[in-house]
C-alpha cells in the first residue's frame, strides 16, 4: 500500500515468503559479521557519520546479489509498487528496465541508531528500499518530508510495519532510525 506525503510517497508491502528469506540469510549476515565485525561498524568516530550501526554500504557481497533475494525482496517489490503507482497515474513516465545499483545489510545492536540522510549521491537512483529482515520490537524507521515552513514538514514513522515488510520511497526522501532496544537486522537497496 502507498501512503503519501504531499509529494514523496512510502510503499509497503509484506513479502510472502519472509519466512523462507529470513532462515536463508540471517544466517549469512551473522557469520560474515561474526568473521570480521570490525569491518563493518560505522559510528561518529571511524566514518563521520552520526551513527551507530554495521553495515555493509562500502563492501559488495555476492550473497545479497543472490537471484531468489532480488527477486523476493526487490524485483517482486518494486513490480507491486509500480503496479499499483501506474494505477493512480503517480508518476510521469514509468520504466521499461531497472537495475539495482547497491544492496547491503545493516545490523542494529541495543542503542544502535542511524541519522537523518537521503541516497541522492547513489549514482542515477530513482528509489531506496529497507527490507526488514529481523526486528524483535516495533519499526523506528522514520521518514521526514522537510518543508522551509516548519508548520508543512512532514514526519511519518514506521513501528505499524512488521518484520518483513520492504519499504520502497524516492531516493532524496529524508529518513532515519531511532535508537532500538533489541537486535535489528536490515537489507537497504
Amino acid at each position: 500500500m502507498i501512503e503519501t506525503f504531499r509529494s514523496p510517497f512510502i510503499f509497503h508491502t509484506v513479502i510472502p515468503n519472509h519466512k523462507e528469506v529470513k532462515s536463508n540469510y540471517l544466517p549469512i549476515i551473522e557469520s560474515t559479521l561474526k568473521a570480521n565485525k570490525s569491518l563493518y561498524y560505522r559510528d561518529l568516530k571511524t566514518s563521520g557519520w552520526n551513527s551507530n550501526v554495521y553495515t555493509s554500504f562500502e563492501h559488495e557481497l555476492s550473497f545479497l546479489r543472490d537471484p531468489h533475494l532480488m527477486d523476493s525482496v526487490v524485483w517482486n517489490s518494486m513490480d507491486e509498487l509500480l503496479k499499483e503507482a501506474k494505477e493512480k497515474n503517480m508518476f510521469p513516465e514509468y520504466p521499461s528496465t531497472s537495475r539495482c545499483s547497491s544492496i547491503w545489510f545493516n545490523y542494529y545492536e541495543p542503542g544502535g541508531f542511524q541519522e537523518v540522510h537521503d541516497h541522492l549521491s547513489v549514482q542515477a537512483s530513482y528509489f531506496s528500499g529497507i527490507y526488514l529482515l529481523h526486528n524483535e520490537e516495533p519499526n523506528t524507521t522514520a521518514f521526514s518530508n522537510y518543508h522551509p515552513n516548519p508548520y508543512l514538514t512532514e514526519t511519518k514513522t514506521t513501528e505499524k510495519h512488521p518484520e518483513g515488510t520492504v519499504l520502497i520511497f524516492p531516493t532524496g526522501l529524508l529518513h532515519y532510525v531511532n535508537p532500538v532496544s533489541k537486535p535489528r537486522y536490515t537489507i537497504s537497496f
